[in-house]
């Protein structure tokens, strides 16, 4: 593990290339405007805050959120090994929210037994697999077609672009 918080805050740091995580926050942690690349996985969160970030290349996962955490306006690029996802969610309440998802193997995954009532809005999804699954979870969605132009009136639509 790079950097380890419990109840602490992790801001404006680089973590590259750990055997783990690159930053494993717990304990009503906050993670902003960090620089997290070619770890194993990059950012486990568990009742915490990632905002600002940009997470690329890591071998695994981007971000696994556990339980209750924000997860908000981050760069999310490259993790298109096959292995992982962009954003892994492992547990319920969690806020996914203004994210850039781009060119990974999965974008988004809350499929797990105990991933219900997230809130999953806002996030853009470019080359990456766009498939939310719905266990009790709030993911509007809008699918554009390669070269087409869309509107939409809902302000909570996850936009994914093949």
């Amino acid at each position: 593990i790079g950097i380890f918080t419990a109840g602490g805050q992790v801001i404006g740091c680089v973590t590259r290339a750990n055997g783990s995580y690159g930053v494993y926050a717990t304990g009503d942690s906050r993670v902003r405007d960090c620089l997290i690349q070619f770890n194993n996985n990059g950012i486990y969160a568990d009742h915490s805050m990632v905002e600002d970030c940009d997470i690329s290349e890591n071998t695994v996962s981007g971000v696994v959120a556990k339980t209750a955490c924000h997860i908000v306006n981050n760069r999310i690029a490259d993790h298109s090994n096959g292995n992982g996802d962009a954003i892994l969610l492992e547990g319920p309440y969690n806020y996914v929210a203004g994210n850039s998802i781009l060119n990974n193997a999965f974008g988004l995954n809350a499929s797990g037994a105990g991933v219900t009532n997230n809130c999953i809005i806002q996030n853009r999804f470019l080359k990456s697999s766009s498939t939310i699954y719905n266990n009790n979870n709030m993911f509007p969605t809008v699918e554009v077609a390669s070269g087409a132009n869309f509107g939409s009136t809902n302000s909570f639509i996850n936009i994914v672009y093949p």
